[in-house]
């Protein structure tokens, strides 16, 4: 497994690419968890526990992430794991 990191150097900070980081915390976070965007988070546990089809964990996820400006290049399911890979909205 490997990343690529986009890097940028501001004086004494080093902003590297957030990407992995934002997937985490939205597939991770619960609708309301964000007092500035309630509607952000996939509340993926929930899912997992309950009995909604794939299309609907699909769906949800590739909604939540262009919320945040992240665009859902591919998802795959093997059993309760999820791999998401996406990449920022290029303007």
């Amino acid at each position: 497994e490997y990343f690529i990191l986009r890097t940028l150097v501001l004086g004494d900070f080093v902003v590297e690419d957030n990407v992995l980081q934002n997937e985490y915390i939205l597939l991770n976070s619960n609708e309301g968890s964000f007092l500035q965007s309630p509607t952000f988070g996939v509340e993926l546990g929930n899912f997992l526990q309950a009995p909604s089809s794939d299309s609907q964990i699909l769906q949800t996820i590739v909604d939540k992430f262009a919320q945040d400006a992240l665009r859902v290049i591919g998802i795959s399911k093997n059993g309760e794991t999820i791999n998401v890979q996406s990449e920022d909205f290029e303007d």
